[in-house]
């Protein structure tokens, strides 16, 4: 029996001057259940120190109400409240990330487009939008390139575009990536549709 060939994960739509690829996340449920995991662990975390943090500034508030209370048992108490008080910030950052991660693997979606002038990449999370434009004149080597798979990819830190994906191009003295979770067949397609805008012969590797 002959296998069917899988169909690609993008789309195109093509406008009058312009070319538009959209190309949803692909579902992973290892990753899913990772960050699923990995947010319940942080709110237990958080949830804790928050629960400390709260007792804390109780006994000192109690300890200010005391006229008869030693300076030092109040220093003592401010002390580890300002170093819980950090700590609270750096994890409501790293949660922060965690969300934007599972969100990413649920409803996230890059963008590719294209006009005779610049190249734009998005990421778009349901009505959130987070875009780089790059001008064509500074656009060199576009091509498919393996990505090296690192445990970062495992992360929530892992949110830059510039670090993952499978197609690749040089910018100024930086190389920069788009097209997550693709294989080299569907890289080549992407490429393929933006090749009309690409009117420069460098800004195109030899595929």
């Amino acid at each position: 029996m002959i296998r069917k060939p899988p169909p690609p994960r993008h789309t195109v739509e093509k406008l009058n001057d312009s070319v538009r690829i959209i190309l949803p996340r692909k579902k992973n449920i290892f990753r899913l259940l990772w960050f699923g995991i990995w947010l319940l662990f942080f709110g237990f975390v958080i949830s804790s120190v928050f629960y400390i943090l709260v007792l804390m500034i109780g006994g000192v508030t109690g300890l200010l109400g005391d006229v008869s209370a030693d300076t030092g048992n109040n220093i003592a108490f401010i002390v580890p409240i300002v170093t819980l008080l950090g700590l609270v910030i750096i994890l409501l950052l790293m949660g922060g990330m965690g969300i934007y991660a599972f969100l990413w693997q649920i409803a996230g979606k890059e963008i590719i487009e294209v006009n005779l002038q610049s190249l734009k990449l998005s990421r778009q999370i349901i009505r959130w939008i987070r875009s780089n434009s790059f001008s064509l004149e500074s656009v060199s080597d576009l091509r498919v390139s393996q990505p090296r798979w690192e445990m970062t990819q495992l992360s929530p830190i892992r949110t830059l575009p510039r670090h993952n994906g499978m197609i690749a191009f040089d910018y100024g003295a930086k190389t920069f990536r788009f097209g997550l979770d693709i294989d080299e067949a569907e890289a080549k397609q992407i490429i393929s549709a933006m090749r009309p805008y690409l009117v420069n012969k460098s800004q195109l590797s030899n595929i």
